[in-house]
């Protein structure tokens, strides 16, 4: 499997690690380690997440308020979102 995160979803993830004090910001190390844990467990199960809209799957951040939303096709994960759970359900819907 390989890992793909859109522009737009890399951009989500970026500002929830400046929202939560950036660099060196325990919370922003630790938001930054729990996605690192959800890919790499999507990378080994790529369907654990479950299924969401539009065709994708959904998998939450459970300790922030978060939801990483992924499709996967053929051997790639592809993230489309890293949203925030009080965000309008599906805005990222017309993302490839």
């Amino acid at each position: 499997m390989r890992l793909e995160v859109e522009d737009a979803a890399r951009e989500e993830l970026r500002h929830a690690f400046y929202w939560y004090g950036g660099p060196g910001s325990p919370q922003a190390e630790a938001f930054a380690d729990r996605f690192d844990a959800l890919t790499g467990r999507l990378l080994s199960m790529p369907f654990v997440g479950a299924p969401y809209f539009a065709g994708t799957r959904r998998l939450m951040f459970l300790t922030f308020p978060y939801a990483l939303i992924y499709r996967v096709v053929s051997d790639d994960v592809i993230v489309v979102a890293i949203a925030h759970t009080s965000r309008e359900p599906g805005y990222w819907s017309e993302r490839s």
